[in-house]
């Protein structure tokens, strides 16, 4: 078992920082240990009387898989007990009224959390816990509504991230509402927007950063944020290869056609696009080799992509490797052809990964991205879909990519020639510039 002694320097000065400060969003490269971090101030705060009781906001599975067990790891931490207020009502009622020191909860249910207990929330708790704060980022989202009213009650607050401007820097409005209830940017919105940003379309949908207001963006909120450094260069290497994906002629035919027209003609079914999301989302279905039909019947391609992902050497070989997919029907399609593969689906599949007992692991980045170690089944993924968030993007990789890998990580993302999926990883790479830009403040303090 591991001791308070196993804990880096680094992240020694961030229990101390994250104790001291009532308000801190904890930035942190995927595997750097947030969560220990958080678990350790946490339980010192308990311990002196500082707070009473602790609310962890987390995803199901992370709260399953990594809150609920990560004390048991921690021979300082094992006197605590995380209760988790999942599953049913009355399961949830229990775990809020049984008065344990630390209850987790998943973000879909509190909406539930603030009709069940109102204006006696932070009576109850005096201190919140938000893992990956970046899904609280847009302010019209009724998880954020939820706890709006709540949020500046609370007498400690930490928010914890390892992406907080993966796509922009608009989310840092609702992260930074969330970590300090609006003292350094407001609690206005669009206030925020108008004053660091102009808008790139009519209907003011789309915002870009005024030149040179970043760095008074980042000065701002500058005291509320903690950095833990960068552990990344003491890892074996990261090995990103786009591997490209050749489309044969009636394919791209088809697809050339309904990019221009927006509408074709599959098996006696109209399928049409009425908008640009529709239609990208259409061409994204066409690169993983089918189509939805309005009724919901899958047209099924020529299946470009899974005859080169059956070449990989790791999938060849049967190296253990992660293939992440989008659709429903990538998962369909990834299922009959590799007989032995497994959906990454709860602590069950996690342990039997880990453990080296699969071969191929199913991922679908929107359930398990955040918080979950894979690193010890394996040190090969497949982007088998491509995904338009540089978060997700992240996230999945860093499942692998943290620490306690032994191996150098591989990385493959498949990609149609010519195609949406070429510019979806465009784009993502561009979006790592905000990334790259706020970590850059947060260590040299620009």
């Amino acid at each position: 078992m591991l001791g308070l002694k196993d804990l880096t320097e680094d992240q020694r000065k961030g229990v101390d920082h994250i104790y001291s400060a009532d308000n801190t969003l904890l930035v942190a490269d995927m595997g750097a240990g947030k969560t220990v971090c958080a678990l350790t101030a946490a339980s010192e705060l308990l311990q002196d009387g500082e707070l009473k009781r602790i609310l962890v906001v987390s995803t199901i599975k992370v709260a399953r898989n990594v809150w609920k067990s990560e004390p048991q790891k921690w021979s300082h931490l094992e006197h605590l007990y995380v209760d988790l207020a999942l599953g049913t009502e009355l399961q949830r009622k229990n775990a809020i009224m049984q008065g344990n020191e630390i209850t987790c909860i998943n973000f879909e249910n509190l909406v539930w959390l603030h009709e069940f207990l109102g204006k006696d929330l932070t009576d109850i708790f005096d201190g919140i816990i938000i893992d990956e704060v970046s899904k609280l980022k847009s302010n019209s989202g009724s998880n954020f509504k939820a706890l709006r009213k709540h949020i500046a009650k609370f007498k400690w607050r930490l928010t914890m991230t390892g992406t907080p401007v993966s796509e922009d820097w608009t989310g840092l409005f609702g992260e930074m509402f969330m970590t300090d209830g609006g003292i350094a940017l407001g609690r206005n919105k669009t206030k925020f927007l108008e004053h660091y940003f102009y808008p790139t379309d009519f209907e003011r949908r789309n915002w870009e950063l005024i030149p040179g207001q970043e760095k008074i963006l980042l000065n701002k909120i500058g005291d509320k944020l903690y950095h833990l450094p960068d552990y990344r260069h003491l890892l074996p290497e990261l090995i990103e290869i786009d591997v490209p994906v050749e489309m044969e002629h009636h394919t791209r035919t088809m697809y050339n056609n309904f990019k221009r027209d927006c509408i074709m003609q599959l098996n006696d079914t109209d399928i049409h696009a009425p908008n640009a999301a529709a239609l990208t989302g259409k061409l994204q279905q066409i690169c993983q080799s089918f189509l939805y039909s309005p009724d919901g019947s899958v047209n099924r391609l020529k299946p470009h992509k899974l005859d080169v992902l059956m070449q990989l050497p790791c999938i060849r070989d049967k190296i253990p490797t992660v293939v992440v997919f989008w659709f429903k029907e990538d998962l369909t399609r990834l299922r009959q052809a590799l007989a032995d593969a497994v959906v990454l689906d709860g602590p069950d599949s996690i342990d039997q990964w880990n453990a080296g007992n699969i071969s191929v692991l199913l991922l679908q980045p929107r359930s398990a991205s955040h918080g979950l170690n894979l690193q010890a089944g394996g040190h090969n993924l497949v982007f088998y879909a491509q995904t338009w968030s540089n978060d997700l993007t992240l996230q999945t990789i860093a499942r692998l990519y943290r620490r306690s890998q032994a191996h150098p990580v591989t990385v493959y993302h498949l990609l149609m020639n010519d195609s949406i999926d070429t510019l979806i990883r465009s784009r993502v790479q561009d979006k790592a510039q905000y990334q790259t830009l706020l970590i850059k403040h947060l260590t040299s303090n620009i």
